[in-house]
């Protein structure tokens, strides 16, 4: 899957079109226009950094050719890497997420925030 499939996909999944795509990650809609006329061959890392940032999935994943969701990415990194390494992959992973994914995942493992978290909560 290209880049522009990716991007699609990623829309799709979270039921954006190009205008919403701009207006959510700061990207301007002639940019994203250009990508779907033109090509991601010269896309500015600035751009793509966004893209990343805002669909919450690596630059790697984005780049490569090679899988077509995220879930695919993470599986291939597990499949390559060795049990501390995954453990900095999931944490860094948990780190980029939203507020709400971490709360969501702190309660699926039964973990509670961390002290200072809790006392801004209240």
């Amino acid at each position: 899957m290209n880049m522009l499939e990716k991007l699609d996909y990623l829309m799709g999944h979270m039921g954006l079109n190009k205008h919403s795509l701009s207006e959510n990650s700061g990207i301007p809609y002639s940019t994203i226009s250009n990508f779907y006329k033109l090509g991601c061959d010269n896309m500015k890392i600035s751009t793509l950094i966004k893209l990343s940032d805002y669909f919450n999935v690596p630059i790697d994943y984005l780049v490569s050719d090679q899988f077509n969701t995220p879930k695919e990415y993470y599986h291939y990194l597990i499949s390559q890497q060795n049990a501390s390494s995954f453990d900095a992959v999931l944490l860094s992973a948990f780190h980029a997420a939203d507020p709400g994914t971490q709360a969501a995942v702190r309660k699926l493992l039964d973990i509670a925030p961390p002290s200072a978290e809790r006392e801004s909560a209240m």
